[in-house]
């Protein structure tokens, strides 16, 4: 039996000069944050979320997960939302950072972390092909560069920050998934499919519906398929295991703190109340959401009841709307996945975004869609070439499926994607990389410049050299052309 090293794809390493490239864009890159939390947007107000996470941040460390009762102040157990960023708030608040700066600070400096993992995660995809020549260390180092950049330069990376929201550290959360997942494809080994399941569970313990994301294991272990089973099977109580240590004190306190079952959150009903009225079905708020549906529940609860009984009462009554709306469910459906993904009345969303979600200047909001606008094709690129070398794709599918099952049934916010944009990113590296290559490759007319120049150096596969033809044809004849004549190869008269 052959060895198995020999029959694996060979890797090419990230050049060590990249990894100090990558290592100054995350410098720049969270020395932006902190100028935009700071000096460019200092006034940002909080949002009702942000407002709830900076509370109960500082709160955690003395009360736990309880807050005051919306129609009263004493005090009730809650879940509205997963524990994940209220925890690392905490950590903040531990330690003396309790101010709104300290927990926008405290969230830059987690949310710039998937700058450099985003990279490394880049130069996984270009490092390694199961198909055709081995890729050049350039390409690799592009990669790794451009997947960098755009993570820096992309507006919905950072403008969360200001706002004590979740989403940084859910794309951080998915960004360490996605190379843990990448480094276990190249070799396989317990380690880094348990880092790939503690990831996991960051990133589920903040957006919850990531945990249908844990399909990826089934993926895994089927492409690796040739492997002992005893090995397969380690690998699989490792990735579980990693997720169950982050979530399982959180399902655990969740069975005894709530009258009705409750897995990882109380919030869903009142997700789905909002989304799931007549304002959100018919008309222009089509797939959007609306306050005023909350008016549908207020008489139907009462002080008595806890967090889970109110969220039993308002998934029934956005169940019983959806079962009596039925048939226009898929319309709604489709305009929900389209809101999220910036394909339907994006300049109506935007608005919203602006106006009644008080997210940012109005610069922000148009760059976030203008660079999600941007990244779409060019991930989409990534993931097209990265099928066709046989790497790993399933992290993006399984995510963007997530996604499409969260708002389908709630409504449609860009919120729900940012789990998905970190990973379109690192495949845009990937494609930026490959991009260059075949500009560098067609630029023979323009080797006398000095873009030209430039690009025939740099390129990931450099042009071949070109050999220089003769100035006259070759002779037919092996006789040197100074040979002289003799009696034998002159003829005679």
């Amino acid at each position: 039996m052959e060895d198995e090293s020999a029959l694996a794809p060979k890797r090419v390493a990230v050049p060590g000069r990249v990894l100090w490239v990558v290592l100054a864009i995350w410098m720049v890159a969270l020395g932006f944050r902190v100028a935009y939390i700071t000096q460019i947007n200092p006034d940002q107000p909080l949002t009702g979320d942000g407002g709830y996470y900076h509370a109960l941040g500082n709160s955690l460390p003395k009360e736990g997960f309880r807050r005051a009762f919306e129609f009263s102040m004493v005090t009730e157990e809650t879940a509205a939302h997963p524990p994940g960023y209220p925890v690392l708030l905490s950590l903040g608040s531990r330690i003396g950072l309790t101010t709104p700066d300290d927990h926008r600070m405290l969230t830059a400096l987690v949310g710039s972390l998937a700058v450099p993992l985003l990279a490394l995660s880049a130069a996984r995809l270009a490092g390694r092909r199961r198909r055709g020549p081995p890729p050049s260390a350039r390409m690799v180092g592009w990669a790794a560069i451009g997947a960098a950049v755009i993570a820096t330069v992309n507006v919905n990376m950072w403008s969360w920050d200001a706002l004590i929201l979740a989403e940084p550290l859910v794309m951080t959360a998915t960004s360490l998934w996605l190379y843990a997942l990448l480094v276990y494809d190249d070799r396989p080994g317990p380690g880094a499919v348990l880092t790939a399941g503690l990831a996991l569970g960051v990133a589920a313990a903040t957006r919850s519906e990531l945990i249908l994301a844990g399909v990826v294991i089934l993926v895994l272990l089927w492409r690796h398929r040739s492997l002992p089973w005893q090995r397969l099977a380690l690998h699989s109580a490792a990735f579980g295991a990693g997720a169950l240590m982050v979530l399982g004190p959180w399902l655990w306190s969740n069975m005894h703190r709530f009258e009705e079952p409750v897995l990882m959150t109380t919030g869903v009903g009142t997700t789905m109340l909002q989304g799931n009225c007549d304002s959100a079905f018919y008309g222009p708020l089509t797939g959007y959401s609306d306050y005023s549906c909350f008016d549908r529940s207020r008489s139907l609860m009462n002080l008595d009841m806890d967090a889970s009984e109110r969220d039993l009462v308002a998934r029934n009554i956005a169940g019983d709307y959806i079962q009596t709306h039925r048939a226009r469910l898929p319309v709604v459906a489709a305009a929900r996945i389209a809101r999220t993904f910036g394909f339907f009345r994006p300049v109506q969303q935007s608005f919203f975004i602006e106006v009644l979600e008080l997210r940012g200047p109005h610069w922000v909001v148009w760059g976030g869609l203008i660079s999600w606008q941007l990244l779409l094709p060019l991930g989409i690129a990534g993931v097209v070439l990265a099928r066709r070398e046989g790497q790993l794709i399933a992290p993006v599918i399984l995510v963007a499926g997530s996604v499409v099952a969260a708002v389908s049934l709630t409504q449609g916010a860009d919120r729900y994607r940012m789990a998905l944009e970190p990973l379109m990113i690192a495949y845009a590296g990937l494609a930026a990389a490959r991009c260059l290559a075949v500009v560098g490759r067609s630029t023979p007319a323009m080797a006398d410049t000095g873009l030209g120049r430039w690009l025939r150096k740099w390129s990931p596969t450099p042009e071949p050299p070109v050999v220089e033809p003769l100035d006259s044809e070759p002779l037919d004849s092996e006789v040197p052309l100074d040979a002289t004549p003799t009696s034998e190869m002159v003829g005679t008269a």
